[in-house]
């Protein structure tokens, strides 16, 4: 993360939040500040949304 900006965090959990708007809007993810919190019941399902959340994060160039 960069910190030459001001208030890079809140600009980081804006860009995560656009990103991850369609796992946040059925409440498996929660974005705060530098942290992604991701919600599963089961541990295969929660393996399956850290996938998801990855892959949406490569397809948006954020993580390699």
């Amino acid at each position: 993360m960069y910190f030459g900006f001001s208030n890079t965090l809140a600009i980081f959990q804006s860009i995560m939040n656009n990103i991850l708007e369609d796992l946040i809007c059925i409440r498996l993810v929660m974005v705060y500040l530098d942290n992604v919190l991701i919600f599963g019941t089961y541990l295969k399902e929660h393996r399956q949304l850290v996938k998801e959340g990855s892959n949406l994060m490569t397809s948006t160039l954020l993580y390699y």
